[in-house]
């Protein structure tokens, strides 16, 4: 199975969460926002690409998220 591990801090000059692997190798990147119904995060590959984009739909510290 593939460790990933995400950082808890917004990287200052791209505005976006890293998730690396053990070797600290980016794996993927993380924007958006959080908190508010509607709000939305999305996941990019290395290429920029987006993978995935999550909507929040409910309020709360472990929200519904709907994807597509």
């Amino acid at each position: 199975m593939r460790e990933l591990y995400l950082t808890q801090v917004t990287h200052a000059a791209t505005g976006m969460s890293l998730v690396t692997n053990e070797l600290g190798t980016i794996a993927y990147y993380i924007t958006g926002e959080m908190g508010q119904t509607g709000n939305r995060l999305k996941i990019l590959d290395k290429s920029a690409h987006v993978l995935a984009e999550l909507e929040q739909a409910s309020l709360g510290f472990l929200p519904v998220l709907h994807y597509g």
